[in-house]
């Protein structure tokens, strides 16, 4: 089974918060306005993080990167490099 890396940028968040409604369970808004993912590891200032997912999330996952309005989701396969988003 495949897995795949999410990477978020929190800085260049805007907090549109679209990814946030099309998969509450796993990008969770926070007092700030903007999200944290669910699980997700995170830098000293919790400006990136970075969650490693199986096939199985990630639909919903690209869901959510494609309806970022700045594009600060990127979705990597961990087994071949690709870049999805």
């Amino acid at each position: 089974m495949a897995r795949y890396k999410v990477e978020f940028d929190r800085n260049g968040c805007i907090g549109a918060a679209a990814c946030a409604a099309v998969y509450p369970e796993a990008w969770v808004m926070q007092d700030d306005g903007k999200p944290d993912v669910t699980g997700a590891a995170r830098d000293a200032g919790n400006e990136k993080q970075e969650l490693v997912i199986d096939e199985k999330d990630l639909p919903k996952h690209l869901e959510a990167a494609r309806s970022c309005p700045v594009l600060v989701i990127h979705i990597t396969n961990l087994d071949t490099g690709e870049k999805l988003i």
